[in-house]
């Protein structure tokens, strides 16, 4: 009977590691993710390239782009995708690509000096030019290896696909077109997973309508009917469990109720 590589590695310290940072979660415990990232990385870096450390080190990159610990964050992404390379996993160096393109946005606005609201940040072409480049991985037609599901979380194709219309529309948002901005978004939220990224996903469409109609453009929904859709996103990421998209999703509800030029972006930025 041929057995799995990720049964295989069911009880490998390199397995038990990932499933100990995934279950905690960069998104609820950011600072937890870090500190173990940080004890087993000696560990991770005398181990042969596996999918689980691959993982784990972009976990914990995640988690140092949550806590702005900029010292490490790329640090962290390059330890993943040397490791993704090594073992073949095209949709774990997309989402190292796709972290890229936001660090190119952060650069273009001096760290985000000004702030990190929607009237401050300033759209980047060439931050949009580096999530295009995963756009071949995005078109669906792809499957996952059995040898890559090491969990439910991970890279696979329809996150890398969610990735691609979710951030593509998220830059050509700030890029003020807005008509295109919404058709990538619809494609993200027709591939979604439930749960963080859907929420996300359905925050972010709304943004685009609520300042689409900031900018004079005519849209399907009243302002009204934007706030009470803001409503059901606040409801939504509280479900989730993740302070910081719901935290932004209440920013954003206060925000359209004034009819305020300032919402934030669901990004992690």
């Amino acid at each position: 009977m041929t057995v799995s590589y990720s049964h295989r590695m069911s009880d490998s310290a390199a397995a038990q590691l990932y499933d100990q940072v995934s279950t905690i979660a960069p998104e609820k415990d950011p600072t937890t993710v870090i500190r173990l990232g940080d004890e087993h990385w000696p560990e991770i870096r005398d181990r042969k390239a596996n999918p689980h450390d691959a993982e784990t080190c972009r976990l914990v990159g995640l988690a140092c782009a949550l806590t702005s610990r900029y010292d490490a964050i790329e640090v962290w992404r390059s330890r993943a995708e040397i490791r993704f390379a090594e073992v073949g996993w095209l949709d774990g160096t997309a989402t190292v690509i796709s972290s890229r393109a936001l660090a190119e946005l952060s650069r273009d606005n001096d760290d985000y000096a000004r702030g990190r609201t929607l009237d401050v940040i300033e759209g980047s072409i060439a931050a949009y030019e580096i999530v295009e480049t995963i756009s071949p991985l995005a078109q669906g037609g792809r499957s996952m290896p059995d040898e890559l599901r090491i969990g439910d979380k991970a890279p696979g194709p329809d996150l890398t696909a969610r990735f691609y219309w979710e951030k593509s529309g998220f830059f050509l948002l700030l890029l003020g077109r807005f008509a295109e901005s919404r058709v990538r978004y619809a494609r993200a939220a027709e591939i979604a997973r439930p749960g963080r990224g859907a929420a996300k996903v359905r925050g972010g469409a709304l943004l685009v309508e609520y300042l689409a109609a900031r900018a004079g453009e005519a849209i399907a929904l009243g302002p009204d009917e934007i706030v009470a859709e803001q409503r059901e996103v606040v409801a939504q990421t509280a479900e989730v469990g993740d302070p910081d998209i719901h935290d932004t999703a209440m920013h954003n509800l206060e925000v359209f109720e004034r009819h305020g030029d300032d919402p934030k972006p669901y990004e992690v930025l």
